[in-house]
């Protein structure tokens, strides 16, 4: 499967930045496509994709259209997503399940790095337990959580 993908300046950038690479949006959206591993917001036409290269979990949140697919954002973190997932509360998300047609719902996801495991804030498929970190977390919590373990094991 070919995937060609879109990129804005502004998101070209962002990759850049981040130390993304296009073929690792193209490797995601792949994924994320092929197995149906990915949610959706319905209202925005807009998919996140998951899949774990190397040792960094990867993410792509994008729009199909006529054959291409439209990157709104990426993503990643290298710590690992461990079972289980606690569901934390009801609350939905606008997520929705693209597999199971379920909304997403807040959970705690216990997530490994360097040998220490510790909960972070996700989002979660009540009924397949397929489990997200959104980006905000991603780009704060776990960069400053990765940063300090990294300094303790030094």
């Amino acid at each position: 499967m070919v995937i060609e993908v879109v990129i804005l300046k502004d998101v070209e950038k962002t990759l850049s930045e981040r130390g993304i690479s296009v073929d690792n949006v193209r490797e995601v959206i792949e994924h994320g496509e092929t197995t149906g591993e990915k949610i959706y917001l319905p209202a925005e036409n807009k998919f996140l994709a998951k899949k774990v290269i190397g040792k960094a979990t990867f993410y792509t949140m994008y729009s199909p259209l006529e054959g291409k697919f439209t990157l709104h954002s990426a993503y990643a973190h290298r710590m690992s997503m461990k079972e289980p997932i606690t569901i934390v509360t009801a609350e939905t998300t606008d997520w929705v399940c693209y597999k199971c047609n379920e909304k997403l719902v807040r959970s705690n996801i216990d997530m490994e790095y360097l040998g220490i495991t510790r909960a972070a804030p996700g989002i979660s498929c009540p009924k397949c337990k397929l489990s997200f970190i959104e980006e905000y977390v991603a780009g704060k919590t776990l960069v400053v959580a990765e940063s300090l373990l990294e300094k303790k094991r030094a």
